[in-house]
């Protein structure tokens, strides 16, 4: 017998997911007044109709949003209090609730961390199997994207070829690079004991953000800093993404014009994380950095013409951007490579493997 359409929909359905769904909705719906209000007033500017119309107009749309407005504020009230409780319910994860609740996080991320949502994603360290070597190789995964990204055969064939322990990181991926790795310095300070080892491993953001953790902590002269093997980058953007530029030039046309700029406010509220990919890593590395780093980029190889398959690198990361990080130790390309196929694909592990080998 068929399941109901309900019990299949309560499979995937937390309870605090309804105060979630609301902030959201709300959030939505204030941008929208918000967008059509500013519409409305540019129009009567492009009209040269002012005085009483432009009042009018203000007035009638400040009362429409008291509403939405008071219910976000009690909402987030109702969230903050509900983080601080555990529920009841059973744990009902399925892989399809953490897909979207990944993607969330990686579109509005930060908006859900300052609104307290349930959805937010807190940053944690997750343990896989047995935990039987004081060499620790920490996984860290992209936008959008949660632990389960990786693919544990390979992670685990990487971590037994270094006699090591598999950590997998899962964070938020919306906050900004610079606040996923403030967080990360902290946490390894804190979980990293006296006499264990880490190397970290980033796949896209998970780079950037591994990278960043590693500058804090050289800054803050952290334990865990010095207690580093090694850095490796898969498919990480450190001179940005074509994505992400596309969306500061869409919004930059939109800016352009009075009727449309309004349209700008829905076009910010994609995350800080994501806007911070449009840049990658701006700087130097300190000249005392003395972590090894290494950098693998992902080719599609069309065979069109190299300089295609240079801008279209793993088909979200160019070439140039996945291997410009300077002094970095070894590079390579793998063929054939798209940007999610690096997290599973034996060639690439064989190759890391071959690098961290002798620093282990």
């Amino acid at each position: 017998m068929a399941t109901p359409l309900k019990s299949r929909w309560q499979r995937h359905f937390k309870k605090t997911d309804a105060i979630a769904v609301a902030q959201l909705v709300t959030m939505t719906g204030t941008d929208v007044i918000d967008v059509t209000e500013q519409v409305h007033l540019s129009v009567l500017q492009q009209l040269s109709l002012g005085g009483w119309f432009t009042s009018g107009t203000r007035l009638v749309y400040q009362g429409v949003k008291v509403l939405p407005f008071t219910t976000q504020i009690l909402l987030n009230a109702i969230a903050r209090n509900v983080a601080q409780l555990k529920t009841s319910q059973k744990n009902i994860d399925t892989s399809q609730r953490l897909n979207v609740i990944a993607a969330l996080n990686g579109v509005l991320g930060d908006q859900l961390a300052s609104s307290h949502s349930p959805l937010n994603t807190s940053m944690e360290i997750i343990r896989a199997g047995a935990q039987n070597h004081p060499n620790k190789i920490l996984f860290v995964h992209g936008l959008c994207m949660d632990d389960r990204a990786w693919s544990e055969p390979q992670t685990q064939f990487l971590a037994d070829c270094l006699n090591a322990d598999v950590w997998y990181l899962k964070y938020n991926t919306g906050l900004s690079i610079e606040d996923s790795a403030r967080q990360l310095a902290q946490l390894l300070e804190r979980e990293l004991q006296p006499g264990q080892s880490v190397s970290l491993i980033g796949h896209s953001m998970g780079g950037l953000v591994s990278l960043h953790a590693l500058i804090k902590a050289h800054a803050g002269n952290n334990n865990w800093y010095h207690n580093t093997r090694a850095l490796v980058a898969l498919g990480t953007p450190f001179a940005g993404t074509p994505m992400s530029s596309l969306g500061h030039w869409v919004e930059q046309q939109l800016s352009a014009f009075a009727v449309t700029r309004p349209f700008t406010k829905l076009t910010k509220r994609r995350s800080e994380g994501i806007k911070n990919l449009r840049e990658g890593f701006i700087g130097e590395l300190p000249s005392s950095f003395s972590v090894p780093s290494f950098c693998i980029a992902g080719n599609l190889e069309t065979k069109s013409h190299k300089a295609i398959d240079d801008v279209i690198g793993d088909g979200l990361v160019t070439l140039e951007s996945a291997l410009a990080l300077k002094n970095c130790k070894q590079q390579w390309t793998a063929p054939k490579t798209g940007h999610l196929k690096l997290l599973k694909d034996p060639q690439v592990f064989e190759t890391v493997n071959q690098w961290l080998k002798p620093l282990y």
